[in-house]
């Protein structure tokens, strides 16, 4: 998952407030579009619009997996260096996720936890 404000609406009521300021300011200077800036319906639609380019919502990318194969592979996993196939990411394994926009790289450093 993409992370962002989890709600996309997050902003929307500063957006709403600053299209309306800027709809006076606009009425105010260029008397001919009064009508067009300070129309309600015009400023919930340049609202919506810009709501959605802020895309505050949390965004599914991606999953993918990997594995190991037997349980024999894994402290053979966990010796291997964690920097030749990944270089400058210290990781044992790495995932691929797009979702057709943004793409990213999920990597995995293992290590052997004792029991408690």
């Amino acid at each position: 998952m993409e992370h962002d404000e989890r709600d996309p609406n997050a902003f929307r009521d500063q957006i709403k407030n600053a299209v309306a300021a800027a709809g006076a300011v606009t009425a105010a200077f260029v008397p001919a579009a009064s009508a067009v800036a300070t129309n309600p319906q015009v400023q919930a639609l340049v609202t919506d619009v810009i709501n959605g380019i802020a895309d505050t919502d949390d965004d599914f990318i991606g999953q993918g997996e990997f594995g190991f194969g037997t349980r024999r592979e894994i402290p053979d996993t966990l010796r291997a260096p964690t920097d030749e196939e990944f270089p400058g990411v210290p990781a044992h394994r790495r995932t691929f996720l797009t979702d057709g926009d943004a793409s990213y790289n999920a990597y995995f450093r293992l290590r052997r936890c004792e029991p408690t």
